[in-house]
């Protein structure tokens, strides 16, 4: 999948899908180019006005820490961390662990 870019006087919209065109407006002409590779998407934003390429940049940005987040909930309701847990448990049963307040006090 990749991006759909629309720029209408500095503002970007991104929205995941099967193709990317991105739409460029310079006073009254619409420049139209189709991008459909990662090395066509990345010659595009590189060729971006600073502003554009920082909004751009924070909407990356954005979506990776959302796909993160997806990652790791989906690791936990899979039982992935189930057994890491359970030690750490055990650990802290056994009383081989410190509250957190002694670590960073002996740091």
């Amino acid at each position: 999948m990749l991006f759909t870019c629309a720029w209408w006087i500095g503002l970007w919209d991104l929205h995941v899908v099967k193709f990317c065109d991105i739409v460029g407006r310079a006073s009254n002409d619409y420049i139209r180019c189709s991008v459909s590779t990662v090395q066509e998407i990345k010659a595009a934003i590189k060729a971006l006005p600073d502003a554009d390429f920082r909004e751009v940049s924070r909407a990356v940005d954005e979506m990776e820490a959302d796909r993160f987040d997806r990652a790791l909930d989906d690791a936990a309701q899979s039982g992935k961390f189930d057994a890491w847990l359970k030690k750490v448990d055990a650990d802290i049963d056994a009383g081989r662990t410190k509250p957190l307040d002694e670590v960073i006090n002996d740091a």
